[in-house]
C-alpha cells in the first residue's frame, strides 16, 4: 500500500477508536478495548477498499502484514496513552490483547472485504 492510503486507514483508525468510544459512552459500557476493535474494522475495511480500488486484485500476505503491523503500532500508542491518562484494568494483559488483534484483524478480514470491493472477474483462483 502507498504512503497516502496508509495515511488515510491511520486517519480513519483514530475516527474509528473515537466513534466507537462515543458510542460505548452512550450506552453506559466505556470499554476503550472494544473500540480499539472497532476502529481495526473500520480500518481494515478501509484498506481493503483503497488497495482493491488501485490494484483491482486480492492483496498478498505482504500487504496485510503491512497494514496489521501499522494498525498494531497505533493501537499501542493509542493503548499506552489512554493508559497514562485515564488507566486500565490490567494493563500488560489488555494492551498485549489489543496489540496481538489488531495486528491479526487485517489478515484475517482482509480477503472477505476484498470480496466486496473486487470485481469477480479480477479475482486470483
Amino acid at each position: 500500500m502507498k504512503v497516502v492510503e496508509m495515511s488515510i486507514v491511520g486517519a480513519l483508525y483514530a475516527s474509528g477508536v473515537a466513534a466507537g468510544l462515543g458510542v460505548l459512552h452512550a450506552v453506559g459500557k466505556p470499554d476503550p478495548t472494544v473500540s480499539l476493535i472497532v476502529g481495526a474494522a473500520v480500518a481494515t475495511l478501509a484498506a481493503a477498499f483503497l488497495y482493491g480500488r488501485r490494484t483491482r486484485r486480492q492483496a498478498g500476505t505482504v500487504v496485510k502484514a503491512k497494514v496489521g503491523a501499522f494498525l498494531a503500532v497505533l493501537c499501542l500508542g493509542v493503548s499506552v496513552l489512554w493508559h497514562l491518562t485515564w488507566g486500565m484494568g490490567t494493563p500488560h494483559a489488555t494492551i498485549a490483547t489489543c496489540v496481538a488483534a489488531t495486528f491479526v484483524f487485517p489478515i484475517v478480514l482482509f480477503g472477505s472485504m476484498e470480496l466486496i470491493f473486487i470485481p469477480h472477474t479480477a479475482r486470483r483462483k
